[in-house]
């Protein structure tokens, strides 16, 4: 229930914003490639999300973690052995 009131809270923050928030929860092992969207914040609820900034080294964020990506910045994810549910915003 507690993780039900963050995602609430996180949700909301978000739409204050100006960001249209959404959760995924991406399945063990799965890849979204290199590709580019508007600013974005990315914050973990349950799981783990290895994320790729540009060319750089692999991030590996855990809940309660949140990154944000700048407009038009390459990256890409992978969701790790028990998969990730995260919020989206953009």
């Amino acid at each position: 229930m507690a993780e039900k009131g963050i995602q609430d809270a996180v949700k909301l923050k978000y739409a204050h914003m100006g960001l249209k928030p959404e959760v995924l929860n991406d399945e063990a092992g799965k890849v979204w490639g290199p590709h580019t969207h508007q600013e974005t914040y990315i914050f973990i609820l349950e799981g783990e999300l290895k994320v790729k900034l540009d060319q750089g080294n692999w991030l590996t964020l855990e809940p309660s973690d949140e990154l944000f990506i700048e407009k038009n910045q390459i990256h890409e994810t992978k969701a790790q052995k028990d998969g990730c549910k995260y919020i989206v915003a953009s």
